[in-house]
């Protein structure tokens, strides 16, 4: 589907408008502009900031590079900001302390883009060029200050100074959706507009300020003088870049050809067609292809290559899709990198590897987008591993609360909650994240945050790792309560959590509440709530379901142990080093599928009669971190998914090398999703070339095997190594990662399918190689041998399998692809292909 930026059908008779264009240049040190503090100015429920930026460099940390801020150092105010590789991220005071929203690292340097924060409906969500880059929903309600607005530095924090250039600055006190900043983000206001409370053109051009048209000017502050007025945001004539990568996943491009896609976008205000696209492997072109529609002004739209490409005999993928036209105005959007390694065992991914958090240039908090596979049915469970190391400096000496979030299109879920140590490294932990199966297919963003106030910090290691099903099976979750800060006791804030009413999906066979809860907070009655032993309860349908003693007694236990501090004590659901494990309960009997679920948590009563708020010192107010949600499970999807999948594919001879006769093709199709999938593309690869391609008239079911054999059968070399690729193209499928299936015919005109090729085992590494490598068979090979081919299918040498393992040298002395042939005596064959570079 294509998207429109609709401002851009504006832009060129708009941008053409404006008299002056002119913005402001910081230094990235002192260099600011301060408004006011007003009350038409501050953060609230429904809200909106937006500039147009470019920044010169990217400072370590997103805090670090103020754009738009009203933040001040008792936890009011904003902050609009952006650093950390071009990271956009927005802070907010609220009654539950520090509230955040980022993106990943999205932007370049030198380069305009238009970044806003939206406050709307308890989340916060940042926008890049009028796309939803990131979001968040908030505990608390909004705090304001008495800071003034300031422009290129915090207002609260000096030395968080911006960069580069700022532009046409707006604040309005209404949530502005995505077509809404896209209608107006390159057009002039007239400052008349309902909900807009500043607006500042700066189109002044000389002079020590610059008009605010609905209140307040800005002034010059920080060694900001006449000689900062530059030209303002101009975009490019012809501009065509790649936003980002979409497919291959983590674990398809290790197992199968796979195709290759991405998202690719106008920037500039001239539609633009004819351009080539370009895959790059580990820096070389693999493959090219032109673009043949035409894209308007702001439109994306998504790309995929028609060929598919194996990536399989590397270790490591470096996989960039760019743009090549010699007409393009700007190079520093043309292409888009993802590094891929291959999974441990073929079924474990690296999120984060030895990731730093601290009060500092990391952060605390650190993200990576990952590409999982879009259809989870193959997978039973999966299972996150997680621990915390120490930097070179040492482990943060405290027990902080820290999560694990998914940013996902559905919205962002902590999947996984720990308490740092006492100032010691450990884990690994292990929680189950499967009941988030059905929102972490696809390209998403694993987000984690560490609660850290020393320069020191963590180094976080986590894995994914996906265990095999032998049926498919299918999660839907929902949405109970997400909060890092229920205030707990102050007789001024209810914590009376809403009541929650949940329609049962028909299809649900077994539905459960999955909930992490922490107590955190000392220094009140009752030391809560880190150490307050309550009891809590679950109500469905307003009958009492089960009590919840919220209470951890075997801290002591902890095979994190000898930490520092009070790491022995018992408490509220935790404890120090060691993983938060979700509070369950199986509600199948009481959840009617097709019907309402009603649910409540309700908090055992409780006073904190000794303070209220944050001292910032003798204690910290009781409250409760709570992420909860409805989990439903099935042996049948419970929402739509159109997949169709390659899942066989057959080559017919004669049988006879001496005179080889290719007789047929035939490709197995399967429709894995919930809807009829229509008159798909079918077409074939032989040794990397196009060969043929057809479209069938068919409507193939879910749950349904089709066969096609092609109506032309050619390209085939007689006497050498065949690699067949088959490839579908549908409409509407939603996993592209599955539509390659890959079968090699040797010289002696046997087929060796992937399954073969997987049953027994036979490896070989490193690959590709020098000459040297390294095979590894399964006990069912020994005695066997292992016949050495070049590409033609002339036979270089055979080995005979004397061990599990063995080193081969000498063998290899000329680059090109070579296939290595192993035969086990009770008939079982396995084919590799090894590149000698």
């Amino acid at each position: 589907m294509k998207h429109l930026f609709l401002f851009f059908l504006l832009l060129l008779s708009s941008a053409r408008a404006w008299s002056q264009n002119y913005g402001l240049q910081f230094d990235g040190l002192s260099n600011h502009l301060v408004l006011c503090d007003a009350p038409e100015l501050q953060i609230a429920e429904a809200f909106t900031v937006e500039a147009w930026v470019n920044a010169a460099e990217w400072k370590p940390a997103a805090w670090q590079g103020s754009i738009v801020t009203k933040d001040g150092a008792a936890g009011t105010g904003f902050a609009l900001r952006a650093g950390n590789n071009g990271t956009l991220d927005f802070v907010m005071g609220t009654t539950a302390g520090w509230q955040s929203a980022q993106t990943t690292t999205i932007m370049n340097t030198n380069q305009w883009y238009h970044v806003a924060a939206v406050v709307a409906d308890g989340t916060i969500t940042v926008y890049i060029n009028g796309v939803p880059e990131g979001s968040q929903t908030y505990a608390g309600t909004p705090v304001v200050g008495t800071s003034p607005v300031t422009i290129g530095e915090s207002s609260g924090f000096p030395g968080r100074g911006w960069p580069g250039i700022i532009d046409e600055v707006r604040i309005w006190n209404l949530a502005r959706n995505s077509q809404e900043l896209n209608q107006m983000m390159a057009t002039p206001l007239t400052g008349n507009e309902p909900g807009l409370t500043a607006y500042l053109p700066m189109n002044e051009g000389a002079g020590t300020t610059t008009a605010n048209l609905l209140g307040c000017d800005a002034s010059f502050a920080g060694g900001l003088g006449d000689d900062a007025w530059v030209e303002g945001f101009v975009l490019a004539a012809t501009d065509v870049g790649v936003t980002a990568i979409t497919n291959p996943d983590v674990l398809s491009i290790y197992e199968r050809p796979v195709k290759v896609g991405g998202t690719i976008r106008n920037f500039g205000v001239d539609p633009v067609s004819g351009f080539a696209v370009q895959l790059l492997v580990n820096g070389e072109i693999a493959l090219e292809q032109t673009y043949e529609g035409s894209l308007a002004a702001g439109e994306t739209e998504p790309f995929v290559f028609d060929a598919p490409y194996d990536f399989t005999d590397n270790d490591n993928n470096e996989v960039t899709v760019q743009i090549s036209y010699a007409e393009d105005d700007n190079a520093t959007n043309d292409a888009a990198t993802i590094n891929y390694e291959r999974p441990d065992g073929g079924t474990v991914v690296t999120v984060f590897d030895a990731r730093q958090h601290n009060f500092g240039a990391a952060g605390q908090t650190q993200s990576r987008e990952i590409i999982l596979p879009a259809n989870m049915e193959d997978y039973e469970q999966l299972l996150l591993h997680f621990s915390v190391d120490c930097p070179g400096t040492g482990c943060d000496p405290w027990d902080q609360p820290a999560s694990i979030f998914i940013d996902t299109p559905q919205g962002s879920f902590e999947i996984a909650r720990y308490i740092t140590p006492f100032g010691i490294a450990c884990g690994p932990w292990t929680i189950d994240v499967t009941d988030f199966k059905s929102v972490m297919g696809g390209p998403i963003t694993f987000r984690s945050f560490i609660q850290v106030w020393g320069a020191s910090g963590w180094l976080l290691n986590a894995d994914l790792e996906f265990v095999k099903a032998e049926t498919p099976s299918y999660q839907r979750i929902n949405r109970l309560w997400e909060t890092s800060n229920l205030v707990y006791g102050d007789p001024a804030i209810s914590y009376d959590l809403p009541e929650q009413e949940v329609e049962v999906s028909p299809m649900a066979q077994s539905t459960h509440l999955r909930m992490t809860i922490s107590g955190h907070g000392q220094g009140n009655t009752d030391n809560a709530a880190e150490f307050s032993n309550r009891t809590h309860s679950l109500w469905a349908d307003g009958a009492l379901v089960a009590p919840h003693h919220l209470w951890k007694t075997d801290c002591a236990q902890n095979t994190c142990a000898n930490q520092l501090g009070t790491w022995l004590f018992s408490r509220a659901g935790w404890c120090p080093g060691q993983e938060v494990i979700p509070f369950t309960v199986n509600l199948t009997d009481l959840a009617t599928p097709g019907a309402p679920l009603s649910l409540d948590y309700v908090l055992e009563d409780y006073t904190n009669f000794l303070n209220t708020g944050y001292n910032g010192s003798s204690h910290t107010e009781p409250h409760y971190r709570i992420y909860a949600y409805l989990v439903e499970q099935s042996d049948v999807r419970l929402s739509a998914f159109n997949n169709l999948r390659a899942t066989g594919l057959q080559i017919a001879t004669n049988g006879n090398p001496a005179n080889p006769v290719f007789e047929g093709i035939t490709f197995t199709v399967e429709n894995t999703g919930s809807q009829d999938m229509q008159n798909p593309t079918l077409a074939y690869f032989i040794n990397g070339d196009f060969v043929f391609e057809e479209t069938i008239a068919a409507t193939i079911a879910p749950g349904e095997t089709y066969l096609h054999t092609f109506t032309e059968v050619s390209g085939f070399t007689p006497g050498a190594f065949n690699t067949v690729v088959a490839t579908l193209t549908a409409s509407g499928d939603q996993n592209l990662s599955d539509d390659a299936i890959h079968t090699v015919i040797s010289p002696d005109l046997v087929v060796d399918t992937e399954v073969q090729q997987a049953l027994p085992a036979f490896s070989v590494f490193p690959n590709p190689t020098s000459g040297r490598f390294e095979y590894e068979v399964g006990d069912p090979f020994l005695g066997g041998s292992i016949q050495v081919f070049d590409s033609q299918g002339r036979l270089i040498k055979t080995l005979t399998i004397q061990s599990n393992r063995a080193m081969v040298t000498g063998l290899l002395q000329q680059t090109g692809v070579f296939y290595l042939v192993a035969q086990a005596p009770g008939g079982h064959r396995g084919v590799q292909r090894i590149v000698v570079l």
